[in-house]
């Protein structure tokens, strides 16, 4: 019998309702005869498609319109090879499956001169500065500072004077105001983030602490090359009244305050990012050098990683987090924390159940199709613990990236150790987080306890081409395997190698000699492979490994298990 469904007839619509100057398109589109079908859509540029995106964000006056649930917004970043040197673009979309072209094409006139945005944005941290003058005053004895009080109240009213009459002149004038602004500039050195041709990354930096720390930590991102690869753009939540006037001695920052929840505008920074990776990075971390490349390297490696963290570090030579691994029903493990940053544990790749929200990169795609950050959990620690379990439920690996380090301010405590404690003794959103994972968490910790052991724990002292390969075979074959080597007291080339591969590998500080080793983990060793010559370096040894075969060559790691 021939099917003879009819299919449901199309009836798309849609608009574009503004394109900002520096190319970020806004509008909807839905088909009101299935509108619970989000509607995947490209956008062209001079009649050229330049990108596609899915209509599913949600926008309150699409709902109040009757547009179904309201789940039919989009943004989509223009690449910068679209923006080009044009100062005019059609802009237009259409239905990709149909081709049908909804709404009218838009007109972008850009313009290179300073916008009633910019105006807005400079006025905001002019007053931000003059508040904080004026709490200083206040804070002050009375009496004494009557006059500078009143100088100040002057300054503030020939502001507004000198801003009618700019505004009525079209001049930017100077005065008092600039008077003002270059008590920062004293202070501070001003610095030039050049603008990346081709980013890998958005990097959205959190103002989580106070200006000279937001400052550190935007100079490190320069300093140490990082800026010449990516789009790096301040979110201000308001907590400090002066991070308002970075922007003053931080050339071609993007800075971008808070209006509403913090996470909401994480989300926002995502949804308008014009690469294929974002990352978040709290003002308390600064990043060294070489970061970036390494935080991206995993995702390069595997197109199933969505998440991918920092090894985030003290000066004092220990770790302050790692990854996060399921403990039981209700509790999370902390890899690293309190560990001497070369232990074993925490210095290798591998894959975790969540990460910290402190230095963190996500892949655009999956991050939007995921949905994001969960507003109604409010802090970013636990919406990114929420997440990365979401990441797990669609099979997406979350991954620990022990190279990509970054250095934490010793006076700043980190507000995500709670996830180290039991989830049903945390009040509020925390109940939310219980509710929503007590379940999937009780299932992974049955599966983990009928998942059959190890067979034995091995040891590999091997620096030459094969180590790799025979590291992850005694992996295959139910080995909890370490890396280590006989040279003491410094690490060779075939440690980063093995620790890239995920798996454990001895470093200093933490390993300085294979005798001091051996003397605290020999007698839980079953195997050791290592070369003919290395294993000349073990007969002296070999009272500190009594229960361990020793083997050479991969083929006889091959037949280790049998």
């Amino acid at each position: 019998m021939n099917d003879t469904t009819t299919p449901t007839p199309r009836n798309l619509s849609g608009y574009i309702d503004r394109v900002t100057n520096d190319g970020i398109v806004e509008g909807w589109g839905w088909d009101e005869n299935q509108p619970g079908l989000r509607l995947n859509l490209t956008i062209l540029v001079d009649n050229e498609p330049v990108g596609t995106t899915t209509a599913m964000l949600y926008r309150g006056d699409l709902a109040h319109a009757g547009i179904d649930d309201g789940h039919h917004g989009f943004k989509f970043p223009l690449p910068y090879e679209a923006l080009g040197k044009k100062r005019e673009l059609r802009i237009s979309v259409r239905e990709t499956n149909t081709g049908v072209t909804l709404g009218k094409p838009f007109l972008l006139f850009r313009n290179d001169v300073v916008t009633i945005d910019d105006r807005v944005a400079e006025l905001e941290g002019t007053l931000k500065l003059l508040q904080s003058r004026l709490a200083e005053l206040l804070s002050q004895s009375t009496q004494q500072n009557n006059a500078a009080s009143a100088a100040l109240f002057q300054t503030i009213g020939s502001f507004f004077m000198q801003l009618a009459a700019e505004a009525e002149t079209g001049v930017s004038g100077q005065g008092p105001l600039g008077t003002l602004l270059n008590t920062i500039g004293a202070s501070y050195d001003i610095i030039t983030l050049p603008r990346s041709e081709t980013p890998v990354a958005t990097i959205c930096v959190e103002a989580d602490a106070p200006f000279a720390e937001v400052y550190k930590c935007l100079q490190a991102l320069l300093s140490n090359g990082i800026c010449e690869k990516a789009d790096v753009v301040l979110l201000d939540p308001g907590a400090q009244e002066d991070i308002a006037l970075l922007p003053t001695i931080i050339r071609g920052l993007r800075y971008l305050r808070v209006q509403g929840e913090l996470l909401a505008e994480r989300n926002t920074v995502a949804a308008e990012s014009r690469t294929e990776l974002v990352a978040f990075l709290s003002a308390h971390a600064l990043p060294e050098r070489g970061w970036l490349d390494e935080i991206c390297a995993p995702f390069t490696a595997s197109i199933n990683i969505a998440a991918v963290g920092s090894k985030v570090a003290r000066s004092d030579g220990t770790v302050e987090h790692a990854g996060l691994i399921l403990r039981d029903t209700e509790r999370f493990t902390d890899i690293g924390v309190g560990r001497i940053d070369g232990d074993p544990t925490c210095n290798h790749v591998c894959k975790v159940a969540a990460l910290g929200s402190y230095a963190v990169a996500f892949r655009r795609a999956a991050f939007i199709a995921a949905g994001g950050f969960d507003v109604a959990l409010i802090e970013p620690a636990a919406a990114t613990l929420d997440l990365c379990l979401r990441f797990g439920q669609h099979q997406e690996s979350v991954i620990y990236q022990p190279f990509a380090r970054v250095l934490w301010r010793e006076s700043a405590k980190m507000r995500s150790h709670w996830v180290t404690e039991d989830l049903a003794s945390r009040p509020g959103f925390y109940d939310l987080l219980k509710q929503r994972w007590t379940k999937h968490l009780s299932d992974q910790a049955t599966a983990r306890r009928d998942t059959p052991r190890q067979i034995g724990r091995a040891l590999v002292l091997s620096g030459g081409p094969d180590c790799v390969a025979t590291a992850k075979r005694l992996v295959e074959q139910g080995y909890d395997v370490t890396y280590g080597h006989i040279f003491d007291s410094h690490e060779n080339e075939g440690y980063r190698i093995v620790a890239r591969e995920g798996i454990r590998a001895l470093s200093v500080p933490f390993y300085t000699s294979l005798e001091g080793y051996l003397r605290q983990e020999g007698e839980t060793i079953d195997l050791i492979h290592a070369s003919k010559a290395e294993s000349n370096k073990l007969s002296g040894l070999d009272g500190l490994f009594p229960n361990a075969k020793i083997v050479h060559g991969i083929e006889a790691a091959a037949t280790s298990g049998d």
